[in-house]
């Protein structure tokens, strides 16, 4: 799109990506079976709403990393925040219940729901009850995906504050101090060199 439509804000943007880039190059995501939980998958969703067409965003985290997170645009556009934040959870339950199948293979099964954080009350509600309800009349029945796969025992939201949705990370512009807690929380980052010492020493983590 910046090749296409280049425009010079859009040149500024890319510098910036670029100083980042280069600025941050020896942070990398750090998975740990040391980690809190870390054969346990969890997820979190979030959505931008917007007139057009809406971006959902979120993630699935396992030993402490991300190894998957997706930004992308929704199909169509939604008539709502409700709606839009409906169907990026439901579009990241298919993940979800993919990434479950692939553990399983890998001989590391789920006994357990995935949790997946949202920060919308209408998300939580959906995904609990059958009920239909006139705000909701106008979305597809494929958005309500994540209250089939509840039902299933594959996943089960959890509300959270939006300040603590890391999902956010991927649907928003954030500023730094944001920013840098959901990378941390995302990326799993060993940024000191006396964490670097004892990470190796015990084992999980090597220099690239």
């Amino acid at each position: 799109l910046s090749q296409t439509f280049s425009t010079v804000e859009m040149y500024g943007c890319a510098v910036r990506v670029l100083l980042y880039l280069a600025d941050t190059c020896d942070v990398g995501i750090t998975f740990s079976a040391y980690a809190p939980n870390a054969a346990v998958l969890s997820a979190a969703s979030d959505s931008d709403w917007a007139v057009t067409r809406s971006t959902s965003g979120g993630g699935l985290r396992l030993a402490g990393g991300t190894p998957h997170a997706v930004s992308r645009k929704q199909d169509s556009g939604s008539g709502s925040s409700a709606g839009a934040e409906i169907i990026a959870a439901s579009g990241l339950c298919d993940d979800i219940a993919h990434a479950r199948g692939v553990l399983e293979y890998m001989n590391l099964p789920q006994e357990l729901p995935t949790i997946i954080d949202v920060d919308n009350k209408a998300v939580y509600d959906v995904s609990r009850n059958y009920s239909a309800t006139k705000a909701l009349r106008h979305l597809d029945r494929r958005a309500f995906r994540i209250r089939e796969y509840t039902f299933q025992s594959v996943v089960a939201a959890r509300l959270v504050r939006t300040t603590e949705n890391w999902a956010d990370m991927f649907t928003k512009v954030l500023d730094r101090a944001p920013f840098l807690k959901f990378r941390r929380i995302v990326m799993n980052p060993i940024d000191s060199i006396v964490a670097r010492v004892v990470a190796m020493a015990c084992g999980v983590w090597a220099p690239t």
